[in-house]
């Protein structure tokens, strides 16, 4: 699909459903030039890199479906192993913390702090001769095998810290 840019400049677009949801990604710019009829003809010359034609583009396409569909394979193997086996703690804590950052838009000392908390143990701080006591890591021995059956949507993991 050929579309016009803010500059008037023309560029493919690449449309496919997957799972009954329709998937849009930029191609780039078209070796295009606005025909009499009101549609697209090709430009005179040799296409420069980083543009595209009529192949290009197609091929471009294909790549992309490709990029997508091994991306959202790799994501759906991820969300099956979690419903199989449960998030580890850790997973749980690197959710709550990206969410406490993106959504809840903490302060940057806060994030420091929450991220001390739940480093690793043995961490070097960065001032002084101390090392983090890895407060995941005491709290996983604790409760067992560090596994959590809980969902690990927002709310869920948001609920697990008692934060939120």
């Amino acid at each position: 699909m050929v579309r016009l840019d803010v500059n008037g400049q023309p560029f493919f677009d690449a449309k496919w459903r997957r799972g009954g949801r329709q998937v849009k990604r930029r191609i780039g710019p078209a070796w295009l030039d606005p025909g009499p009829d009101g549609g697209w003809v090709p430009r005179r010359g040799r296409v420069p890199d980083g543009w595209f034609d009529h192949k290009r583009a197609t091929v471009r396409m294909a790549e992309l479906v490709d990029e997508h569909e091994g991306a959202e394979a790799a994501v759906e193997r991820g969300e099956r192993d979690r419903r199989e086996h449960g998030a580890t703690v850790r997973e749980l804590a690197a959710e709550w913390l990206h969410y406490v950052e993106h959504e809840k838009r903490a302060k940057p000392g806060t994030l420091v702090d929450y991220r001390y908390y739940l480093s690793e143990p043995g961490r070097a701080h960065k001032r002084g001769k101390g090392h983090s006591a890895g407060l995941i890591s005491r709290r996983s021995a604790i409760a067992g095998s560090g596994r959590s059956r809980r969902g690990t949507s927002r709310c869920s993991s948001a609920a697990s810290t008692g934060r939120g």
